[in-house]
């Protein structure tokens, strides 16, 4: 065989086909999260509803539902299900769908602060350390909801740390009125 390529421990040539899988090209698709499954018995009771899909209005068949628990890794089965239930993965959230990416202005911190509020995140939903997280997140120099999403937060994130955002706002204003009344005559 020429043009062939040889494989180390096999006789002969090998002829790469183009079919052949072969690395992704990079994208920047964001999947259309349709909802998300708060816990198993939620997932129970309403899966079927919810993960019915859509119909593609291109090729006419149903669109199939991508489930992802909390640490990222797809739920395709029961199982699946049950090893989030078990390992304390829920949410596990749904899309039938990708859109292309917002363009993003990339700062060169913006990296270790979105890397601070996926740990706050991860210690929230893992722990639910709220001071720990809210102490992550003031080294972060993040207190806020919208400083959150200034930085480039995932939604997901975002949702995780509602009430620790809440609380960093609420002595956050706290802080500025004791600061008014000692600065009033």
């Amino acid at each position: 065989m020429s043009g062939g390529v040889p494989i180390p421990g096999v006789e002969g040539y090998v002829t790469p086909r183009l079919s052949w899988p072969r690395e992704a090209t990079p994208t920047t698709l964001e999947p259309r999260w349709a909802g998300e499954f708060v816990s198993f018995d939620d997932w129970v009771n309403f899966a079927t509803n919810r993960l019915a899909g859509t119909v593609d209005p291109l090729m006419g068949g149903q669109v199939g539902s991508v489930c992802v628990d909390a640490f990222g890794r797809r739920c395709t089965m029961g199982g699946h299900f049950q090893r989030a239930r078990d390992e304390g993965a829920f949410p596990v959230r749904y899309f039938f769908d990708c859109a292309p990416a917002p363009p993003r202005e990339h700062k060169p911190s913006s990296d270790v602060t979105i890397g601070l509020i996926m740990a706050a995140t991860i210690v929230m939903q893992g722990h639910g350390e709220d001071t720990i997280a809210s102490e992550i997140l003031t080294a972060a120099g993040i207190t806020s909801t919208s400083a959150a999403i200034m930085a480039g937060a995932d939604p997901y994130d975002l949702e995780a740390l509602k009430s620790v955002f809440a609380e960093l706002e609420r002595k956050e204003a706290l802080e500025a009125a004791t600061a008014v009344r000692a600065t009033a005559p």
